[in-house]
Protein backbone atom coordinates (compact mmCIF):
# COMPACT_ATOMS: atom_id res chain seq x y z
CA UNK A 1 0.00 0.00 0.00
CA UNK A 2 1.32 3.48 -0.87
CA UNK A 3 0.46 6.58 1.05
CA UNK A 4 -0.37 9.81 -0.70
CA UNK A 5 1.96 12.76 -0.32
CA UNK A 6 1.27 14.83 2.78
CA UNK A 7 -0.88 17.90 2.06
CA UNK A 8 -1.46 20.78 4.44
CA UNK A 9 -4.90 20.90 6.05
CA UNK A 10 -5.23 24.59 5.19
CA UNK A 11 -5.12 24.17 1.41
CA UNK A 12 -3.93 26.97 -0.85
CA UNK A 13 -7.48 27.87 -1.92
CA UNK A 14 -8.64 28.18 1.70
CA UNK A 15 -5.58 30.28 2.56
CA UNK A 16 -6.11 32.58 -0.42
CA UNK A 17 -9.83 32.91 0.33
CA UNK A 18 -8.99 33.96 3.88
CA UNK A 19 -6.27 36.38 2.70
CA UNK A 20 -8.70 37.99 0.21
CA UNK A 21 -11.27 38.40 3.02
CA UNK A 22 -8.64 39.94 5.28
CA UNK A 23 -7.43 42.27 2.52
CA UNK A 24 -11.03 43.39 1.94
CA UNK A 25 -10.99 44.61 5.56
CA UNK A 26 -7.65 46.39 5.23
CA UNK A 27 -6.81 49.98 5.99
CA UNK A 28 -3.80 51.84 4.63
CA UNK A 29 -3.25 53.52 8.03
CA UNK A 30 -1.94 51.75 11.14
CA UNK A 31 -5.06 52.73 13.09
CA UNK A 32 -8.22 52.26 11.06
CA UNK A 33 -11.70 53.60 11.73
CA UNK A 34 -12.72 50.35 13.47
CA UNK A 35 -9.69 48.81 15.12
CA UNK A 36 -11.55 45.56 15.84
CA UNK A 37 -12.37 44.74 12.21
CA UNK A 38 -9.73 46.54 10.11
CA UNK A 39 -6.16 45.47 9.52
CA UNK A 40 -3.15 47.56 8.56
CA UNK A 41 -2.05 46.02 5.27
CA UNK A 42 -0.53 47.43 2.11
CA UNK A 43 -0.72 46.20 -1.46
CA UNK A 44 2.75 44.62 -1.62
CA UNK A 45 2.98 41.24 0.08
CA UNK A 46 5.80 38.77 0.55
CA UNK A 47 5.01 35.38 -1.02
CA UNK A 48 6.12 33.72 2.21
CA UNK A 49 7.76 34.77 5.45
CA UNK A 50 10.92 36.74 4.63
CA UNK A 51 12.95 34.41 6.88
CA UNK A 52 11.44 31.31 5.25
CA UNK A 53 14.43 31.07 2.92
CA UNK A 54 16.58 30.27 5.94
CA UNK A 55 17.08 26.58 6.66
CA UNK A 56 17.16 27.54 10.34
CA UNK A 57 13.52 28.58 10.28
CA UNK A 58 11.26 25.81 8.91
CA UNK A 59 8.16 27.13 10.76
CA UNK A 60 8.55 30.85 9.94
CA UNK A 61 5.54 30.71 7.60
CA UNK A 62 3.15 29.86 10.44
CA UNK A 63 1.74 31.94 13.31
CA UNK A 64 3.71 32.30 16.51
CA UNK A 65 2.13 29.94 19.04
CA UNK A 66 4.53 30.71 21.87
CA UNK A 67 3.26 31.61 25.32
CA UNK A 68 0.76 28.75 25.46
CA UNK A 69 -1.70 30.59 23.22
CA UNK A 70 -3.68 27.43 22.36
CA UNK A 71 -3.94 26.44 26.03
CA UNK A 72 -5.35 29.89 26.87
CA UNK A 73 -7.87 29.68 24.01
CA UNK A 74 -9.10 26.29 25.26
CA UNK A 75 -9.40 27.69 28.81
CA UNK A 76 -11.49 30.56 27.40
CA UNK A 77 -13.68 28.05 25.49
CA UNK A 78 -12.71 29.72 22.20
CA UNK A 79 -11.26 26.37 21.01
CA UNK A 80 -11.63 22.74 21.96
CA UNK A 81 -8.67 20.44 22.62
CA UNK A 82 -9.53 18.66 19.33
CA UNK A 83 -9.29 22.03 17.55
CA UNK A 84 -5.75 22.54 18.85
CA UNK A 85 -4.70 19.13 17.51
CA UNK A 86 -6.26 19.99 14.14
CA UNK A 87 -4.40 23.34 14.11
CA UNK A 88 -1.06 21.79 15.06
CA UNK A 89 -1.46 19.34 12.16
CA UNK A 90 -1.73 22.34 9.84
CA UNK A 91 1.69 23.51 11.01
CA UNK A 92 3.29 20.53 9.27
CA UNK A 93 2.36 21.86 5.84
CA UNK A 94 2.77 25.58 6.53
CA UNK A 95 6.21 25.82 4.91
CA UNK A 96 4.73 24.58 1.61
CA UNK A 97 2.06 27.29 1.29
CA UNK A 98 2.85 30.40 -0.76
CA UNK A 99 0.75 33.36 -1.85
CA UNK A 100 -0.01 33.17 -5.56
CA UNK A 101 -0.25 36.49 -7.47
CA UNK A 102 -3.03 35.26 -9.78
CA UNK A 103 -5.24 34.53 -6.76
CA UNK A 104 -4.77 38.02 -5.29
CA UNK A 105 -5.68 40.47 -8.07
CA UNK A 106 -4.68 44.06 -7.37
CA UNK A 107 -1.82 43.06 -5.07
CA UNK A 108 1.87 42.73 -5.79
CA UNK A 109 3.42 39.51 -4.47
CA UNK A 110 7.19 39.50 -3.94
CA UNK A 111 8.54 36.04 -4.85
CA UNK A 112 10.73 34.19 -2.38
CA UNK A 113 13.26 33.74 -5.21
CA UNK A 114 13.78 37.53 -5.23
CA UNK A 115 14.74 37.45 -1.54
CA UNK A 116 17.06 34.48 -2.12
CA UNK A 117 18.77 36.29 -5.01
CA UNK A 118 19.31 39.40 -2.88
CA UNK A 119 20.73 37.27 -0.07
CA UNK A 120 23.14 35.53 -2.43
CA UNK A 121 24.22 38.78 -4.06
CA UNK A 122 24.44 41.04 -1.00
CA UNK A 123 24.52 38.77 2.02
CA UNK A 124 22.26 39.15 5.05
CA UNK A 125 24.45 41.91 6.52
CA UNK A 126 23.49 44.32 3.74
CA UNK A 127 19.83 44.51 4.68
CA UNK A 128 19.50 48.26 4.09
CA UNK A 129 20.79 47.92 0.54
CA UNK A 130 18.41 45.02 -0.09
CA UNK A 131 15.52 47.15 1.23
CA UNK A 132 16.50 49.96 -1.16
CA UNK A 133 16.55 47.56 -4.13
CA UNK A 134 13.12 46.17 -3.19
CA UNK A 135 11.76 49.70 -2.76
CA UNK A 136 12.98 50.68 -6.24
CA UNK A 137 11.61 47.53 -7.86
CA UNK A 138 8.17 47.58 -6.18
CA UNK A 139 7.78 51.38 -5.73
CA UNK A 140 7.10 51.11 -2.01
CA UNK A 141 9.02 50.85 1.25
CA UNK A 142 6.17 48.95 2.93
CA UNK A 143 6.12 45.18 2.55
CA UNK A 144 3.62 42.97 4.38
CA UNK A 145 3.55 39.31 5.27
CA UNK A 146 0.53 37.27 6.31
CA UNK A 147 1.30 33.91 7.89
CA UNK A 148 -0.47 30.73 6.97
CA UNK A 149 -3.73 30.93 8.94
CA UNK A 150 -4.53 28.13 11.39
CA UNK A 151 -8.21 27.18 11.54
CA UNK A 152 -10.19 24.89 13.85
CA UNK A 153 -12.53 22.45 12.14
CA UNK A 154 -15.47 24.91 11.95
CA UNK A 155 -13.27 27.62 10.35
CA UNK A 156 -14.98 30.34 12.37
CA UNK A 157 -11.84 31.20 14.35
CA UNK A 158 -8.33 31.72 13.00
CA UNK A 159 -4.86 32.42 14.33
CA UNK A 160 -2.70 34.47 11.98
CA UNK A 161 0.36 36.70 12.14
CA UNK A 162 0.59 39.94 10.19
CA UNK A 163 3.95 41.64 9.91
CA UNK A 164 5.27 44.57 7.96
CA UNK A 165 8.68 45.84 7.03
CA UNK A 166 8.95 49.53 6.19
CA UNK A 167 12.66 49.57 5.39
CA UNK A 168 15.78 49.50 7.50
CA UNK A 169 14.96 49.13 11.16
CA UNK A 170 11.25 49.85 10.72
CA UNK A 171 8.51 47.25 11.12
CA UNK A 172 6.35 45.23 13.47
CA UNK A 173 4.62 41.89 13.80
CA UNK A 174 1.38 40.98 15.54
CA UNK A 175 -0.34 37.67 16.22
CA UNK A 176 -4.13 37.78 15.96
CA UNK A 177 -6.91 35.50 17.10
CA UNK A 178 -9.88 36.35 14.89
CA UNK A 179 -13.50 35.19 14.98
CA UNK A 180 -15.94 35.41 12.08
CA UNK A 181 -18.95 37.59 12.96
CA UNK A 182 -21.44 38.98 10.45
CA UNK A 183 -19.24 37.89 7.50
CA UNK A 184 -16.25 39.84 8.82
CA UNK A 185 -13.18 38.82 10.80
CA UNK A 186 -13.22 40.42 14.24
CA UNK A 187 -10.21 40.63 16.56
CA UNK A 188 -10.65 38.57 19.74
CA UNK A 189 -7.03 38.90 20.86
CA UNK A 190 -3.86 40.47 19.54
CA UNK A 191 -0.29 40.12 20.77
CA UNK A 192 2.55 42.34 19.60
CA UNK A 193 5.37 39.91 18.75
CA UNK A 194 8.10 42.25 17.62
CA UNK A 195 8.72 45.89 16.76
CA UNK A 196 11.65 47.72 15.22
Amino acid sequence: MTWAARRPLAYDTLVHQFVRELLAQRTARPYGPDSLTTFYLGTTLFEQAPDQHSARCPTCNSPNLSGHLLVHLVAQHALTPADTVFMRQQLRGAAEVRLTPGLLPGYEVVPLDTLWALDRRLGRRRRLEAARILEERYHTADFFWISVPLFPRDRQTVIVDISYDCGGLCGAGTSYVLRRQNNRWRIMQQMQRWVS
